[in-house]
């Protein structure tokens, strides 16, 4: 994890609008994007999303080496959260669009930002 780069907001807009667009359900609100980073500009995270209509927030990340101890205790073990986001099946056709948007997400984040290769045939047509 890094300084926040503008870069990053292109990026996160094409994960969403693929998300909305294959796996969201016509009853769900829309998809909410995060930035974490190591830090940030002020001046350049304002301007980096300002134009962009999907939401989007940008945040430093600092990190914890243990919990505070009015959290200790407090929270859910590992076991119980894993036990708790087992669930069934998933229905085959919303398989089908997880796996194509997971290899999408990883051929556009191996390409690298903007690189039109990544993109899928079609989506680049003018």
């Amino acid at each position: 994890m890094g300084p926040f780069k503008p870069s990053y907001t292109g990026q996160v807009n094409f994960y969403l609008s693929a998300i909305d667009d294959l796996l969201r359900h016509e009853t769900d609100q829309p998809t909410i994007g995060l930035i974490l980073c190591k830090s940030k500009n002020q001046i350049i995270a304002e301007y980096a999303p300002r134009d962009m209509t999907k939401p989007l927030g940008i945040s430093e990340f600092h990190h914890l080496e243990r919990l505070p101890e009015q959290l200790e205790g407090s929270l859910p073990t590992i076991e119980a959260l894993e036990a708790e986001l087992a669930a069934p099946e998933e229905p085959p056709a919303v398989k089908e669009r997880r796996v194509a948007l997971d290899r999408m997400a990883r051929d556009a984040f191996e390409a690298g930002p903007y690189d039109d290769a990544a993109l899928p045939e079609g989506s680049n047509d003018e």
